[in-house]
């Protein structure tokens, strides 16, 4: 098994806030990437990496960068003794001409050389609760030869179906359905799936075939990892994971909300 940390984004909603912070509290995150912002004292990137550091059966964990960050995440490497670290540029210089995290995905896969393993995916912006099991979680995505994805899930509030993809599931958490940001009305699910995904290696035949579909779309159509969800659940087995919750730091207030929550954990 191998993971993937994507950390390639630009984080410009976090920058035009701490621009427009006049604080002055928040000046030292200005120019970091986001799986570099210290969280509770910690990188973001170092509290995934306390996570995987156990797991045996891992052989490389990829971090994913653009060309502008790129220098940061190789002095974070250095200063870290986690030999599995592998960083890699995507080439990107900018916003405009990123890669998209499904365009990542498949770009990490190739240059890293990870299409015969499973593999985890983890978006280098998310912390999920601090009572996940990553070692339950492996063994139930590896439990089940038929099964080819495996995500985490967790429950939001009924009004707050407009600020996510939402997964539509049966009983048996398999994934039937998606809407990206839908009203309330339009959807019974309240079910929301940070970007934390197994992929068995047989569904990278699948990303590639989505984007080679979306060749020439706009980048918005082959950007949100939820979009190829909804491309791959009438595809593949999806089975979800069900979470307490987790931490995005998309803006200075999410940032605050999850450095605040970490703080002594």
């Amino acid at each position: 098994m191998n993971a993937l940390i994507l950390a390639a984004g630009y984080g410009t909603r976090l920058q035009r806030d701490l621009e427009n912070d006049s604080s002055g509290n928040y000046d030292h995150l200005k120019g970091l990437p986001k799986a570099l912002l210290p969280i509770g004292g910690q990188a973001l990137i170092s509290r995934w990496v306390k996570l995987l550091s156990p797991l045996e059966r891992l052989k490389k964990v990829v971090v994913l960068s653009n060309d502008k960050y790129f220098h940061q995440f190789e002095e974070w490497k250095s200063k870290n003794d986690f030999q599995k670290a592998i960083i890699l540029n995507d080439g990107t210089k900018s916003n405009e001409n990123r890669l998209g995290a499904i365009g990542s995905i498949q770009y990490a896969v190739k240059t890293g050389q990870l299409e015969n393993e499973p593999l985890l995916v983890i978006g280098g912006d998310t912390l999920l609760d601090v009572n996940f099991d990553m070692l339950e979680f492996l063994e139930k995505a590896e439990a089940s030869s038929q099964l080819q994805t495996y995500v985490t899930a967790y429950k939001i509030g009924e009004q707050e179906t407009t600020k996510y993809g939402i997964l539509e599931t049966d009983g048996a958490g398999l994934m039937t359905g998606f809407r990206e940001k839908p009203a309330p009305e339009e959807t019974r699910s309240r079910i929301a799936c940070p970007c934390f995904y197994y992929f068995k290696a047989d569904v990278f035949v699948l990303i590639d075939d989505f984007l080679r579909e979306k060749s020439g779309a706009s980048l918005a159509e082959r950007d949100a990892t939820g979009l190829l969800l909804r491309y791959l659940y009438d595809k593949i087995q999806i089975y979800t994971c069900p979470i307490a919750g987790r931490f995005d730091v998309g803006n200075l207030k999410q940032y605050i909300e999850a450095d605040n929550f970490f703080k002594d954990r």
